[in-house]
């Protein structure tokens, strides 16, 4: 056991020093047809040779599966011997990461602000600073925590009436959803910048309140070491697995389903609600202005949807007003797809993606009593790779994704939330 652990503790040490590589490793794509696959698929969670998308938890959902090149026969013997059918993505995702890092040099001018790239933690905090200076009458950079690592977490309020009603976005809070912080960073500069007469109407009719980056550990260990992390980099459950899935740790619906209490996994919920002080922090300041907020968003990928509540459930007991939160999620998806022809989809997230629980979307309608509470999941890649975005992609979705908002505020007045 104990010269396990040492392995185990080297393994972990080499990584940090020198990084995961993906290079021949593939992906695969399939949904997960029976009870057999699925209790296989599952045992395949805990083998570093194997990192899913979006974990095993039920038959009928639909998932993406990285395997090192090693460990594809593997995969083969067991698609064979569970009737698994499944679709190669790609024979080597490394080929994909490197499309998420083009050249900068090559662009940038000296002061020069460009967002068809993957920002770094630093270039985010100091965009946020330099969006106030050039704009302080109407913003205010607030701090809403600090990381288990000790990085402070900041946010942008952009607003020219305090009284009025406030979209609430946070963005960023799974590690290696990298679209998720690079579109909110777009999406304030636009709010800030946009001429548009019809859009400026819309925008300054409300208070806007942005985290573009809620888990700045997960995201670093994610752009330096394994562009595959998820979680937060929290070491309170485990000495050797690392991280807690910071959107399962929530009060709300706690452990309810689609989490797990296995600190190895992906979707480890945290021992209990609140351990990761991102989502501590996140919840602290959201009790102090939940009252005005009327539209909650929180920014993810990669599934081309707009998820409601519940996610431990497909009824909806618990959600009164699902008609109107169908329709504003129903005009999104048609405005999303005029710009580029993207097809989102829309509904509770149990039935649409995935079972899930603890969520902050769950939370912020659930005990804050947001009215409008979505998860939006952002494109997937033109070859239908998952949380992987080529960087010239970027602006692209934030374009599109801005236009979904549009529709959401409209939809929403016409319905008398404000």
């Amino acid at each position: 056991m104990k010269f396990l652990t040492f392995c185990m503790v080297l393994s972990l040490f080499y990584l940090e020093i020198y990084g995961e590589s993906y290079k021949d490793a593939k992906v695969v794509d399939f949904t997960i047809d029976t009870e057999k696959q699925l209790e296989a698929l599952k045992r395949l969670e805990l083998d570093d040779g194997f990192k899913f998308w979006i974990s095993p938890y039920q038959v009928g959902i639909k998932t993406q599966l990285i395997i090192l090149a090693q460990k594809f026969i593997e995969f083969q013997e067991l698609a064979q011997e569970t009737g698994l059918i499944y679709q190669l993505i790609t024979d080597d995702v490394q080929s994909w990461f490197d499309k998420e890092k083009p050249e900068r040099s090559r662009r940038r001018k000296e002061g020069e602000i460009v967002f068809d790239e993957y920002k770094t933690y630093e270039e985010i905090l100091n965009f946020l600073d330099q969006m106030h200076a050039d704009y302080p009458n109407v913003t205010e950079i607030f701090t809403l925590g600090t990381s288990f690592e000790g990085r402070v977490i900041k946010g942008i309020k952009i607003t020219k009436n305090e009284d009025s009603p406030i979209l609430f976005i946070d963005a960023h809070i799974h590690a290696r959803e990298w679209i998720a912080s690079a579109s909110a960073v777009w999406l304030i500069h636009e709010l800030l910048t946009t001429q548009d007469v019809n859009v400026r109407e819309l925008v300054d009719g409300l208070t806007w309140i942005i985290i573009p980056l809620l888990n700045p550990d997960g995201y670093i260990y994610s752009q330096n070491v394994d562009r595959t992390w998820r979680k937060t980099r929290s070491t309170n459950a485990s000495m050797l697995c690392t991280g807690a899935d910071p959107n399962r740790n929530f009060a709300y619906n706690f452990m309810m389903g689609g989490a797990s209490q296995v600190a190895c996994t992906d979707t480890f919920a945290g021992r209990a609600p609140y351990t990761e002080p991102e989502v501590k922090a996140l919840v602290d300041y959201y009790e102090k202005v939940h009252e005005k907020v009327k539209i909650y968003l929180s920014f993810h990928s990669a599934a081309e949807m707009i998820l409601y509540p519940m996610g431990h459930t497909g009824t909806f007991e618990e959600v009164p007003n699902v008609a109107d939160l169908d329709a504003i999620a129903a005009a999104a998806a048609t405005a999303i797809k005029v710009r580029y022809g993207t097809n989102y989809v829309y509904g509770n997230s149990y039935n649409t993606l995935s079972v899930a629980s603890g969520t902050s979307k769950d939370h912020m309608y659930g005990h804050f009593k947001t009215p409008i509470s979505y998860t939006y999941e952002f494109r997937v890649a033109k070859n239908g790779l998952r949380f992987v975005l080529p960087a010239d992609e970027i602006i692209p979705n934030s374009e599109e994704m801005f236009d979904g908002i549009l529709a959401m505020i409209v939809k929403s007045k016409e319905l008398g939330y404000f």
